[in-house]
């Protein structure tokens, strides 16, 4: 006798399982897409210097890129609230001089304090700073990469009112101040906690060398030199990739990318593609800053900072690698 199949009519027949939605995924490749449209009209749009060329002995066998991050002292198109702060000078130096080195899904920052004592092809022994005023870019570019052996691929230049146009772009970065802050002479002023600043607060934190915290009611001097307006430096740039990565940051990116193209210069070496993936790279990426540490001198009158002999070349070897520019204790 045949089988009876008995079929419980009292479950529900299953349900066939549903492909699940992934909204965010077409967001993102969304707006992969609008960045690349964003970055090709921004290519287009960038002040260009000449291109730098590495130095070939150096390049051997060093196959990522790397940038060289430089901020400009220039008073020029400084609006009235800012220029007050930090006076006239005559010409350019280089107030922000950055190794940048996206690897790894990392992007390593490697600052070198202004007052690093260097030699400067045809102008003899001086700041790294004076590279930039005696010529420009491709100066600079050759000093830092002969001072630290890292080759230079290309330049990203960037002046004072650049730099808060920008962060004013973002509308703000957020920085988190332990104690309320102070510089009398770069005119920052802020209270403590997590704050979002505007562009002219976040210059004045990037150029303080007279910083102060207020510690149990009295002013007291932290970091206030040039290896801590170096940490400073960093500090902000890695607000703006942050920024750059939030939810309201991709809504302001539009106008973000529009201003970055009247607010730098770029080396003529850069095409679309390199404008994209370096950009794309660096707003994904982790940040992992560190100064080259350097000791004072002071020699015929002269305050410099030098290399700290084997725990500067141990960082700069880091950096080349690709590894944590601070190892883990």
């Amino acid at each position: 006798m045949d089988e009876t199949t008995v079929i419980d009519l009292t479950e529900p027949p299953p349900v066939p399982e549903r492909r699940k939605r992934r909204p965010f995924r077409f967001l993102f490749k969304l707006l992969v897409v609008l960045l690349v449209v964003v970055l090709a009209g921004l290519y287009w749009g960038l002040a260009q210097i000449p291109h730098v060329e590495p130095d070939p002995d150096l390049a051997a066998g060093f196959v990522d890129q790397t940038f060289l991050l430089i901020g400009s002292d220039s008073r020029a198109d400084l609006p009235d609230d800012l220029a007050g702060s930090f006076g006239d000078f005559g010409g350019e130096r280089s107030d922000v001089v950055i190794l940048a080195h996206p690897t790894g899904g990392t992007l390593q920052l490697l600052s070198l304090p202004r007052d690093l004592k260097v030699s400067i092809e045809g102008h003899g022994t001086n700041k790294i700073n004076a590279a930039y005023a005696f010529g420009g870019a491709a100066l600079l570019a050759q000093t830092t990469s002969k001072a630290t052996g890292i080759p230079i691929n290309h330049v990203v230049e960037i002046d004072f009112a650049g730099f808060a146009d920008l962060v004013d772009a973002l509308g703000g970065i957020d920085i988190a101040f332990p104690n309320a802050a102070r510089d009398t002479k770069s005119g920052l002023e802020v209270a403590a906690g997590t704050t979002r600043i505007d562009g002219a607060t976040a210059l004045a934190f990037s150029r303080s060398r007279s910083y102060q915290e207020n510690i149990n009611g009295s002013w007291v001097s932290v970091d206030a030199d040039d290896i801590g307006r170096t940490s400073r430096q960093q500090k902000a740039l890695e607000a703006m990739l942050h920024r750059i990565a939030s939810v309201e940051g991709l809504a302001r990116s539009p106008l973000f990318f529009g201003k970055l193209s009247t607010a730098t210069r770029v080396d003529s070496g850069l095409n679309p593609l390199d404008v994209f993936t370096t950009a794309y790279g660096m707003w994904r990426a982790d940040v992992d800053g560190a100064t080259v540490p350097v000791r004072f001198s002071n020699e015929g009158g002269v305050s410099y900072v030098v290399f700290d002999g084997d725990k500067a070349d141990e960082v700069i070897a880091r950096f080349r690698r690709g590894e944590p520019l601070t190892p883990a204790e």
